[in-house]
């Protein structure tokens, strides 16, 4: 139902619109028609997404979010800026002289087959590198514990 009048609009207002692009309010020298078209468009656009909200209202499980959680003295709550730490990349894929992949997976005894895992990979370069801070003075080790 949406397309078609989309498809009228952007003939009647000489554009290439997505429905993404269409303006939530019609130019005043837009003619008549493409104003009509462009309030039937958003009109129909609001009935599609209240079909789907209760859609999703009917068949979706619910679950409460709360910004205040309870107090839990046996758990330990962090709170602060985080952030993830990686080395990329962890595995080069290797190529033949016909630039085509290497299936590791076929030969497993060739010297290019995977050693490691790749979680066993990545911590082995964390502890190797440390993590890298902001200022390169502040470069810390890594210890895992696992």
């Amino acid at each position: 139902m949406l397309e078609p009048l989309r498809e009228q609009l952007n003939a009647g207002v000489k554009k290439q619109w997505q429905e993404w692009e269409i303006p939530r309010d019609a130019e005043k020298e837009w003619p008549e028609s493409a104003q009509k078209l462009h309030a039937d468009w958003w009109q129909s656009r609001i009935a599609r997404q209240k079909e789907i909200d209760a859609s999703i209202a009917a068949k979706a499980e619910s679950e409460y979010l709360y910004d205040k959680p309870y107090t839990d003295n046996k758990k330990v709550r962090v709170a602060g800026p985080f952030t993830v730490e990686s080395l990329s990349p962890h595995r080069v894929l290797g190529v033949d002289e016909n630039d085509e992949l290497i299936d590791t997976l076929q030969d497993a005894s060739a010297e290019y087959a995977v050693k490691q895992s790749c979680p066993q990979m990545i911590l082995e370069n964390l502890r190797t590198a440390g993590v890298q801070q902001a200022h390169r003075e502040d470069r810390k080790g890594v210890s895992f514990y696992v």
